[in-house]
């Protein structure tokens, strides 16, 4: 899959997409629509829309039997008792669980049981904004895509990516928006980030993601207070990953994540997701796993809610996939190995579907369905 090389001397794009210095990004503003209008056989029709790939919950197909009739996945346990699905060589691979079913990775899908809006906060390194890129591509229906980094002075004074999903009243029709909001680190008011959703007979839901670059425990402690501002339902934060080669597990971060999960809504959800490779120090799996445990036992007695899994540990590999998240780097979500820049515009970029992430999101939305309902 290729990009064709631009002429005319335009500016650069990246498969149509406007290149920012350091950044390849996503469409800013998107529309949904369950049919289109368009020429067929010389005439004009309303077409179906194309089949979305696999790996975002197609389910089945004309020659494979139906999983729709499985029961969500309940437990990780049961997530995790799966095998991979799918020819690696159409890079749309998925993870499909032996017992049950993983929700989809649709909008319509995760805000469909909700009172207005459903939140969710990622916060961590690249590993979690390679999370947020395949997350916000899927709900899209993206094919494939290509993305790269924020540099250096970019993320030092603080980087924030946010995506806002929108469903109309005419029931038949939606609308996102993705940004990168540069400079974050000196804001103190983060509500401005989203538009409100009135919920109202004009927009009905609202999906709003957001991407916080923070690798550091202390980094990542300081955003508690943004995840009480905006209300978030689900969490998804890395445990220090590369960036803490000597602390294991910082007490003060694990006080922060409970705060999080309990203050002011118990209802919220907490996943921990590991990229365990590079220097990190011995032990940290072990760690997060007993802290993960403890917790999940202790509240599990002292609430009259069903918070077995209000907070998640998952270690990339797990669902087969490997350490790396995709074919050709261990860093990106899209392999840049065969890339040519000339005056600063993008020749060719190799796009990628990132089925790791993708398979990643799909189990932690599945185990935390319940975050998005109403309470």
């Amino acid at each position: 899959m290729i990009i064709e090389p631009l002429i005319d001397n335009e500016h650069g794009t990246c498969g149509g997409v406007k290149l920012e210095p350091n950044y390849c990004l996503m469409p800013s503003r998107g529309e949904w629509t369950t049919t289109w209008e368009g020429q067929f056989n010389d005439t004009n029709a309303t077409m179906t829309l194309p089949p979305l790939p696999r790996r975002f919950g197609k389910q089945y197909n004309s020659s494979e039997e139906t999983t729709q009739s499985l029961p969500r996945c309940e437990t990780q346990e049961d997530i995790l008792d799966g095998n991979q699905q799918g020819s690696p060589d159409t890079f749309d691979r998925e993870w499909v669980p032996n017992s049950c079913r993983l929700v989809p990775l649709n909008p319509f899908t995760w805000t469909d049981h909700s009172k207005c809006q459903v939140t969710i906060i990622m916060i961590g390194d690249s590993h979690i904004r390679n999370l947020f890129t395949a997350t916000v591509n899927g709900l899209r229906g993206s094919p494939a895509f290509a993305e790269a980094h924020a540099g250096s002075e970019d993320k030092d004074t603080g980087i924030i990516l946010t995506y806002e999903w929108q469903k109309h009243g005419d029931d038949e029709r939606a609308s996102d928006h993705f940004v990168v909001h540069k400079g974050t680190n000196n804001h103190t008011d983060h509500t401005s980030l989203f538009d409100d959703c009135p919920c109202d007979e004009h927009i009905t839901r609202c999906l709003r993601i957001v991407f916080i670059w923070a690798p550091h425990f202390v980094e990542q402690v300081k955003y508690v207070q943004l995840v009480n501002d905006l209300q978030a339902d689900l969490v998804i934060v890395e445990p220090g990953n590369s960036y803490e080669e000597r602390t294991v597990l910082s007490q003060e971060w694990t006080a922060a994540m409970e705060t999080i999960i309990l203050q002011p809504n118990e209802h919220r959800h907490l996943a921990v997701l590991h990229f365990p490779y590079g220097k990190q120090p011995k032990g940290r799996p072990e760690a997060i796993e007993e802290w993960v445990k403890g917790y999940n036992n202790t509240t599990q007695h002292t609430t009259t809610q069903n918070t077995t899994n209000q907070i998640s540990y998952w270690r990339q590999g797990k669902l087969g996939f490997g350490g790396k998240q995709s074919r050709k780097t261990w860093h990106y979500a899209c392999g840049l190995g065969e890339i040519q820049v000339r005056n600063d515009v993008v020749m060719a970029i190799e796009q990628c579907t990132d089925e790791a992430d993708t398979a990643y999101i799909r189990a932690i939305s599945t185990l935390h369905f319940d975050a998005f309902s109403p309470h």
